[in-house]
């Protein structure tokens, strides 16, 4: 083997390696079955070269979600409560029919997360681009 070849050979295994470790937090979400496993590869596939991107994706992938109920779970429950909902909803305001205590933290937090990301890419294209 000449050893051109056997440098064209590591450098296809090191893309690959690459490729592979760039991708891991696409994967562990698309394993996990995770509901977001689209936007956590997007952010992945985006804004992972920021390494703050990756790592957010990273523990995006990993964070544990909620399971939704199953669909008979659902009609049941729906058509259980589908009178008592539709007189309490006639009665309030739309304001009022946000359970405020429900509403979660973690979704400021991911939106604080997201800014941190997109502000790191682009100070770190800024700064690539006066390097030119």
């Amino acid at each position: 083997m000449s050893p051109e070849l056997g440098i064209l050979i590591a450098l296809i295994a090191g893309w690959l390696l690459a490729v592979f470790v760039y991708l891991v937090p696409s994967l562990v979400a698309a394993l996990r079955s995770h509901p977001r496993r689209w936007s956590i590869f997007m952010l992945n596939l985006f804004l992972g070269w920021t390494v703050v991107g990756w790592v957010v994706a990273l523990v995006g992938s990993l964070k544990t979600h909620q399971q939704t109920p199953s669909m008979s779970k659902l009609v049941r429950s729906v058509g259980q409560s589908n009178e008592r909902l539709s007189e309490e909803l006639a009665s309030t305001r739309v304001v009022d029919r946000i359970d405020w205590e429900r509403v979660e933290p973690a979704a400021a937090k991911w939106v604080l997360g997201m800014l941190l990301v997109v502000a790191t890419g682009l100070a770190f294209l800024y700064v690539g681009l006066e390097s030119f």
